[in-house]
């Protein structure tokens, strides 16, 4: 019997630019330039400014990922760390119909790791999917009642939202 994990593993390997059907290309890069937009609204954000001085501090480097607020190069989890914070602090976060907002785990994960690693849009379209669907597949029968037993439902998911791009 196949695991959990193992048909998600198989689904997030599997996927490649070629296989995503266009509209859902289409989704992936209106769900980039969002996170983008509300990144660039939050940019006198108070607790973004906090995340990107302490990672700065702790984790700069001359050559690496890029924190948006500042510009400044830190290592590709510091970047993802400082961008996400970004990106969630307006609380205007793309929603998955799971009553999730996985955007700022994707987004800021996935840029910068392909940063660091010099990946081209095309070859990071198949890594944004998977963190959406993976985040939102788990999710679907499952945040109803981890909200209704106190938790959180986005940061819940958002390590698996995370981990699948990183992964792919």
């Amino acid at each position: 019997m196949t695991t959990i994990s193992q048909q998600l593993g198989e689904f997030v390997s599997g996927l490649t630019t070629n296989s995503l059907p266009q509209e859902v290309v289409w989704k992936a890069k209106s769900c980039v330039l969002y996170g983008l937009s509300i990144a660039m609204a939050a940019l006198d954000s108070r607790q973004a400014q906090i995340a990107e001085a302490a990672v700065t501090e702790a984790e700069s480097t001359e050559k690496g990922s890029t924190t948006i607020l500042s510009g400044k190069k830190t290592t590709a989890g510091a970047a993802a760390f400082a961008n996400g914070v970004l990106f969630q602090s307006r609380g205007q976060s793309d929603a998955y119909g799971t009553m999730g907002h996985f955007g700022p785990a994707v987004i800021s994960t996935v840029l910068a790791l392909a940063e660091q690693e010099d990946f081209s849009g095309a070859e990071i379209l198949p890594a944004l999917v998977a963190g959406y669907e993976v985040a939102g597949a788990l999710a679907k029968d499952h945040i109803r009642t981890t909200v209704e037993r106190g938790w959180r439902g986005s940061p819940t998911y958002d390590v698996l939202a995370a981990a699948a791009p990183a992964a792919r």
